[in-house]
């Protein structure tokens, strides 16, 4: 739940600061890969910069996560032996 929230609002001071322009308007489909449909989106390089950094971003929320589960299935796994 975090994580989406944290990309909503570096979206929103992006846009809000002129770092990124706001969208054309143009509809871009679902399936478009991340990158490719923030150029799409508003014309500018700037908005797949953006993309780069709000993945990033996702990537160190998500880490103690993924790093807890590790931990937690190596323990479970040394018991198992």
């Amino acid at each position: 739940m975090i994580a989406p929230m944290v990309n909503a609002i570096t979206t929103y001071f992006a846009m809000n600061l002129g770092l990124v322009p706001l969208c054309n308007g143009t509809v871009i489909p679902w399936t478009m890969p991340p990158i490719i449909s923030g150029f799409l989106a508003t014309g500018s390089i700037a908005a797949s910069i953006l993309q780069v950094i709000n993945i990033i971003l996702d990537i160190l929320i998500y880490l103690p996560f993924i790093a807890a589960l590790n931990k937690r299935q190596l323990i479970e796994e040394d018991k198992a032996e």
